[in-house]
């Protein structure tokens, strides 16, 4: 199988997500970054990673094979660990990223 075959709308989606994660996680040099601020935590500050996880509805969407999940690994700093609207935010930019509606 090609290249151009193996591209299917699904693994597009796949690429387009796995592109932006990149893009949106770590710097050029690959340092982590937060999620919503692009903030680089050093040393002796704290930062959470968040998993996310799509309902049933979207999974597809986000390119999940058939019957598997997709799972979204991101960091927060402190800063953002505590707007209180983290959670739609994280979603928002994961979802935009892969023009989920």
């Amino acid at each position: 199988m090609t290249e151009a075959e193996m591209m299917t709308p699904r693994n597009k989606k796949v690429m387009k997500l796995l592109e932006w994660c990149r893009a949106n996680m770590c710097t050029p040099d690959g340092k982590r970054v937060c999620l919503l601020c692009k903030h680089e935590p050093v040393a002796g500050e704290q930062a959470a990673i968040g998993l996310f996880f799509a309902d049933k509805k979207h999974q597809k969407r986000l390119g999940a094979p058939h019957g598997m999940d997709r799972i979204i690994i991101y960091l927060l700093c402190d800063d953002c660990m505590d707007v209180p609207d983290r959670n739609e935010r994280v979603e928002d930019k994961i979802f935009a990223a892969v023009n989920v509606q």
